[in-house]
């Protein structure tokens, strides 16, 4: 069915939005306009979201937490998520990436509203910039099982592609302005491949969309938007990001440890990623079901793509992959690459996804290995917090040290097997 949508509007959250942007006046805009979906993604923040939950379930339309992050780089990211407390943790997550810098605009600019447009209170931080990497941004956003799309990407301000490849990154759709849609497909043609939204981009009451732009979903619900963006939009072009998903079910399976070891061994031509942990493991029906990409333990995802996903990127190289579970013990997953085969995705930022995961409200202890014929580097979570004492590992610097560690630790014993 045709679902219409605007799923980029700003309230008076956002230090550029007009006073009139409070949540209620962009609701009623929106029921008004007869739109199906619709989106809050102020900049860098995401706490106006509070007062939307307590309101918009008085309305017709599928309200879809988001938020719109201009990353380290320099471009614009809009982030969507399944649910108000995912929206949450990633709000919390974002804001040891926020500076006190100001340019045009001040803390009175940057206004929460109660349920009656009240203003409530206004945020310290400058919300136009933040210091998130998008690879660390995407990495916590899959986490959450919510997507991450490329914004704005024909405009000349915060695009992407002002200095980048869309082939640089792993992301799961992008967004074209309305205005000039048509001509700047016809000159870029190659972008009518990926999955696509275009939005107001909305700083106005007047100027959220009309009943124009739509999706053809399966049904008018918020399962049906997130199946869309699932069904092969998603680009996984690196390994550490199937890592994650995998370690995400081993969260989900209430695993209080899991290990990671990779080896690459130039001599055999092999590159092997194990993955353990100690959750609950899985019945004999459940493990032979889970390699099956419309299987799912997850209520959050109509599809359990995971698994699959890390087979057949294993298996497209002509490597084998293994999967071993025994219920209230535990599981393994063991996937065998050919190293130097042309379709064997890179690692890519391993230190970011491990640092995710480390932040995951869980508590969960990774031990990380990666050998390279003779050398060898290891991480322990467990070692670091005996050292931290009543430091949580989660405190940015913290996070921040790990980070810079384990990347210096992968470059040392990659130097030393070039020697």
């Amino acid at each position: 069915m045709k679902c219409y949508y605007d799923l980029h509007i700003h309230s008076v959250l956002s230090p550029d939005g007009d006073e009139f942007m409070t949540p209620n006046n962009i609701l009623n805009m929106a029921m008004l306009k007869n739109l199906d979906f619709i989106a809050i993604t102020d900049h860098n923040c995401l706490l106006q979201l509070q007062t939307v939950k307590n309101i918009e379930t008085s309305y017709d339309f599928i309200f879809i937490p988001g938020v719109e992050v201009t990353v380290k780089e320099g471009f614009d990211v809009l982030c969507y998520f399944r649910t108000f407390d995912d929206a949450e943790i990633f709000n919390q997550f974002i804001q040891g990436y926020l500076t006190d810098t100001f340019t045009y605009f001040s803390p009175a600019d940057q206004v929460i509203t109660d349920i009656y447009d009240n203003p409530i209170g206004t945020v310290k931080k400058g919300l136009l910039t933040s210091t998130l990497p998008y690879s660390v941004l995407y990495r916590k956003v899959k986490s959450l099982n919510g997507i991450a799309l490329f914004a704005h990407i024909n405009r000349a301000s915060k695009s992407v592609l002002n200095n980048h490849k869309l082939d640089d990154f792993s992301f799961d759709g992008i967004e074209i302005e309305p205005r000039h849609k048509q001509a700047f497909l016809s000159d870029h043609p190659e972008y009518k491949a990926y999955l696509t939204l275009s939005n107001s981009d909305s700083h106005t009451l007047m100027s959220i969309s009309e009943r124009t732009e739509y999706l053809e979903l399966e049904d008018k619900s918020l399962d049906a938007f997130f199946a869309y963006f699932e069904g092969g939009a998603a680009k996984m072009n690196e390994l550490s990001l199937h890592i994650l998903d995998i370690c995400e079910n081993s969260i989900s399976a209430n695993a209080s440890l899991i290990e990671i070891t990779i080896e690459e061994n130039t001599k055999n031509n092999t590159y092997t990623i194990t993955i353990t942990d100690d959750g609950h493991g899985m019945n004999k029906k459940t493990l032979s079901q889970v390699s099956d990409p419309f299987f799912t333990t997850r209520t959050t995802r109509k599809v359990g793509l995971g698994i699959s996903l890390f087979k057949l990127a294993c298996e497209l190289t002509g490597g084998t992959f293994q999967i071993d579970s025994i219920e209230h013990e535990g599981t393994l997953i063991k996937a065998e690459f050919v190293r130097d085969h042309v379709d064997r995705a890179p690692l890519g930022d391993i230190e970011d996804t491990l640092t995710v995961l480390l932040m995951n409200e869980s508590g969960i202890d990774i031990r990380y290995v990666h050998i390279v014929d003779n050398q060898r580097y290891y991480f322990d979570s467990r070692e670091v917090k005996q050292v931290l004492d009543d430091v949580p590992i989660t405190d940015y610097n913290v996070i921040l040290w790990i980070k810079n560690t384990i990347k210096e630790g992968l470059l040392s014993i990659q130097k030393e097997e070039t020697k």
